[in-house]
């Protein structure tokens, strides 16, 4: 058999806490991880009472992660790999609803997201990602949201940074307004 085969486990990388720290910024997140990169592998986090982005509040962010066909049956690089990150950030704010996020990536330029979905409690927004600079922006409009919702949209592109650790502050939506406008 393969050397090689199985030489990776993700889900017991991620158990290794100081790997996981480095990476995941996992220390602030409870997170469970089940599956193989060689099939999917699948990590879930919750992040609770992150207050540091936000002068009004504090917010609770869920993430999951599913990662397919990254590495083939020998743990060499797959020749399909796909990633899907999805999130939802729920604010401790009254009348202001869950937003949601989701992104799609594959090749050939594998760290921009092919595809965006964004939703402010049960309306779905407009998402578009860039075709050149990992990043998305998002616009709700007034009939999207229901009569009495604020127009809601991004200050500008959000950048998705994947070379640095992966965090929960990566999917707030950076917000221009919540306003009557």
């Amino acid at each position: 058999s393969d050397m090689l085969e199985g030489f990776f486990d993700i889900c017991e990388f991620l158990d290794e806490e100081d790997s996981a720290n480095d990476l995941f910024a996992f220390n602030r997140g409870h997170c469970k991880c089940h599956g193989s990169l060689q099939e999917t592998a699948e990590i879930e986090c919750s992040f609770y009472d992150i207050c540091d982005q936000f002068d009004i509040a504090c917010v609770d962010v869920d993430m999951k992660m599913v990662l397919s066909g990254i590495l083939d049956e020998h743990g060499r690089p797959g020749d399909d790999p796909k990633m899907n990150i999805s999130s939802c950030v729920e604010a401790d704010i009254e009348g202001i609803q869950p937003m949601c996020m989701s992104f799609d990536f594959a090749r050939p330029e594998f760290f921009l997201p092919k595809h965006c979905s964004f939703s402010y409690g049960h309306s779905e927004c407009e998402c578009v990602v860039n075709d050149h600079v990992p990043c998305y922006e998002f616009k709700c409009h007034r009939g999207e949201l229901g009569v009495d919702a604020p127009p809601l949209e991004s200050n500008g592109c959000k950048h998705l940074d994947f070379a640095d650790d992966v965090s929960a502050s990566m999917f707030l939506p950076d917000l221009a307004s919540i306003s009557s406008a």
